[in-house]
């Protein structure tokens, strides 16, 4: 008898232990040699309907991982598990050659005539630019202003997390705004560390939206201009990409 009390006492821990140590995966990853990207995907994907896709861009001396570091899968999984967010694509290009001008980088190229397309072709993206993101960290915050103004309209949500200046001049953003009076506001969100040492020129380019009386979220976060600081902040970042988004039902 009290062996038999003795294995039902087991076999329950067992089960309380397997029960505790599950973990649900709402969203997957997987590498695509070519064109060179990181692709996390929701689970459960509805036939019928579209998603919205947010391009995250790693910063100089960083690889696309450096995302995965930071805990990229159990933060989206944790954040939809306790509704969040919505599902979302989440694409990691790779800027190979991050030492070069981005004015002089193959990068522009590779990121708009190879992953863009390659993402949109293979995966239920809605490529409407409400349901379009882009944001980096460090340099990845110079390419997500560069891309959103140099091709306005195309990116309506836009992360510039830790920059280092202002991309472009006042007058200029002046002047694309100015010739695209039919595109509305981008959301724009803008934050950096109070410990970076970039912070002065940092939030130049808030100061700029400001002269323009443009909208904008400014936050001054707690930290420098490091991993610590971006992976302390990762789950509001996704949480206010997954704001501006819907899922649409597929035309």
């Amino acid at each position: 008898m009290f062996r038999k009390i003795l294995f039902i006492l087991l076999g329950s821990i067992l089960l309380v232990f397997q029960n505790i140590s599950a973990k649900a995966d709402f969203f997957t990853m997987a590498y695509y040699e070519e064109p060179d990207i990181y692709v996390y995907s929701p689970v459960n994907i509805d036939e019928d309907s579209v998603y919205p896709v947010l391009y995250l861009i790693h910063g100089r001396w960083q690889q696309p991982t450096v995302w995965e570091e930071m805990g990229l899968l159990d933060v989206l999984n944790s954040l939809y598990e306790t509704g969040e967010i919505i599902p979302f694509f989440v694409v990691l290009p790779h800027d190979v050659a991050y030492m070069e001008d981005i004015y002089e980088s193959k990068f522009h190229d590779e990121f708009l005539l190879n992953v863009m397309p390659f993402v949109e072709e293979n995966f239920p993206i809605d490529p409407s630019p409400d349901n379009t993101a882009i944001g980096g960290i460090s340099r990845g915050a110079q390419w997500a202003q560069y891309f959103a103004f140099e091709h306005y309209g195309r990116f309506g949500n836009v992360g510039v997390h830790s920059p280092a200046n202002a991309f472009f001049s006042l007058p200029k953003i002046y002047g694309i705004i100015r010739d695209h009076p039919d595109i509305p506001n981008l959301r724009i969100r803008i934050d950096i560390g109070n410990q970076d040492n970039a912070i002065r020129i940092g939030s130049e380019f808030s100061e700029q939206l400001l002269d323009l009386f443009y909208p904008h979220e400014l936050v001054i976060g707690d930290g420098g201009h490091d991993v610590q600081y971006w992976t302390r902040y990762l789950p509001d970042y996704l949480k206010w990409y997954s704001d501006g988004f819907r899922i649409k039902t597929k035309l």
